[in-house]
């Protein structure tokens, strides 16, 4: 079953895929010890195998860092987490949401970003932002340093809108900065969605209330989100603090990426200027072609028009002796006299002999022939 999921996702992607199907976990690790692979996809139950799913998968993901890897249960199924670039999938699985999975593990990214819950228009929506703003980690320790004397956070993480943890400070370490950073992603899209329909630069400030843990989410731009996390006892109540000191402290960080913070580059607009450079490109060389294909008709025409030089007539040289009056004479001139003087009987013998060769005969040759009387 997995190897028929694998192979629909690869009919459905345009990129060259090679899949290797290997009945046990024996074989497997074999091959995956002689040849590198971004995916490794198998089932909790193997078939006429003494080792499950689960400990096959712990059992490569030491020796495999940079290797993706599916694990496909069934319904009833127990819940696996695991540490490194892994995740279960149970069926009915999503085409959509595998699908995904399998296109993140191609282009070497962590595949349990790819089952945080967005939808394709939103996925695409990140994918269309563009390129994130590099920022100056040294400058913006600083900030953070100022704010965490500010608010006292338990914890504090600044990531990208790609879910990327860039910075982790605070004493609380239970709650995990990369699953944080994945969880609160829907707020980075809200914020492109939200400035698009503003048309402006758009930002905002998420409160997350629960029992032990309260939890607020800046944006910085479009493409950074801040994540202050607090014990359960204040709430609301931090807002103003919040508010003050870590909206400050946002637009410190902004103002070092300049406009970039809010910059989106869309992929689509690209493409169309691109097209369009394109279509241009083409024209001109058109344009280009067809002025020089007139230049050569008009080089041509000019040259059609020099006169060329008068052709000099033949010239023979003269008779010696020669009498004009004979001309006169040819009328009155018996011409079978002349048919007489050839035999064409003895011609024609000639011609079917087999010692003839062919060639030219002389006048004395045709006398002695019998041709010339």
């Amino acid at each position: 079953m997995s190897a028929r999921l694998v192979r629909a996702a690869i009919d459905l992607t345009d990129q060259i895929v090679i899949q290797t199907d290997v009945p046990h976990s024996t074989a497997a690790l074999s091959e995956l010890n002689l040849n590198p692979y971004q995916l490794v996809v198998c089932a909790v139950r193997l078939y006429e195998d003494e080792v499950d799913g689960y400990a096959f998968v712990q059992q490569i993901m030491p020796h495999l860092p940079d290797t993706a890897i599916v694990l496909i249960g069934e319904d009833g199924d127990s819940d696996a987490e695991f540490d490194g670039n892994a995740v279960m999938m149970r069926r009915p699985l999503d085409p959509q949401q595998f699908f995904r999975v399998f296109q993140y593990a191609l282009q070497g990214r962590d595949v349990r970003s790819a089952l945080n819950g967005q939808s394709p228009a939103q996925a695409a929506l990140l994918d269309d932002a563009g390129h994130i703003p590099v920022l100056d980690l040294a400058a913006v320790s600083k900030i953070i340093d100022v704010l965490l004397r500010d608010i006292a956070p338990l914890s504090l993480v600044l990531a990208t809108r790609a879910g990327e943890v860039l910075l982790q400070r605070g004493t609380d370490k239970r709650l995990d900065g990369e699953q944080l950073a994945q969880a609160v992603l829907p707020a980075t899209q809200s914020t492109i969605q939200v400035g698009h329909l503003t048309r402006g630069k758009g930002s905002s400030l998420s409160f997350y209330d629960g029992d032990h843990y309260d939890i607020f989410v800046l944006s910085i731009g479009y493409h950074h989100v801040l994540c202050l996390v607090f014990d359960g006892k204040g709430g609301s109540k931090l807002f103003g603090a919040v508010r003050s000191y870590a909206q400050r402290a946002a637009q410190d960080i902004i103002a070092l990426m300049g406009e970039g913070a809010y910059n989106l580059n869309h992929t689509g607009v690209k493409k169309k200027n691109m097209r369009q450079s394109q279509v241009m490109d083409v024209v001109q060389e058109i344009e280009q072609a067809a002025l020089l294909r007139a230049e050569h008709i008009d080089d041509q025409l000019e040259t059609a028009e020099v006169e060329a030089p008068a052709p000099q007539r033949l010239q023979l040289e003269p008779l010696d002796n020669f009498d004009p009056a004979l001309l006169d004479q040819l009328d009155g001139m018996d011409s079978s006299d002349a048919d007489a003087l050839f035999d064409l009987d003895a011609l024609a013998e000639i011609a079917k002999g087999p010692d003839h060769n062919g060639g030219e005969l002389t006048y004395e040759e045709a006398q002695r022939l019998g041709i010339v009387q």
